[in-house]
């Protein structure tokens, strides 16, 4: 980790400036490793926020998520359906419901009992198509 550390803290300009909101350069690429913002260096801009972001995205790649979605809305609703489930189950079912149904107001129209009998096939169907409508 402290190795990481002093990667990260060798991308900053050293300007110990304070303008990122802690007390110098080293503090705050240990921030980031804490899950603060990589962005905030005024005096290093956004070149050394590309670099510090090349540093982490080869450390924590992006991890594909197994639940199939249509947009950000079908995700949480593959999200809420995946409670006490496989992933693959959940694929199996929303599969032919995302393809006419994947905004806010398709399930609002839908109503709670259609909504229950779309995912039936899933465990506490009642319970999650309640949370969902």
């Amino acid at each position: 980790m402290s190795n990481l550390i002093e990667l990260i803290n060798a991308e900053l300009p050293q300007y110990q400036c304070g303008r990122c909101e802690t007390p110098g350069c080293r503090p705050y690429a240990e921030e980031i490793l804490n899950g603060s913002p990589h962005n905030r260096c005024v005096p290093g801009g956004q070149d050394t926020a590309d670099k510090i972001s090349k540093i982490l995205n080869k450390i924590y790649p992006k991890i594909e998520v197994p639940l199939k979605s249509r947009n950000v809305f079908t995700l949480l609703i593959s999200v809420l359906l995946s409670a006490q489930c496989t992933d693959i189950n959940v694929n199996n079912v929303t599969k032919n419901i995302y393809p006419k149904y994947y905004k806010p107001e398709h399930f609002v129209k839908l109503g709670q009992k259609k909504i229950e009998n779309l995912i039936k096939k899933l465990g506490i169907f009642r319970i999650k198509a309640k949370n969902i409508y």
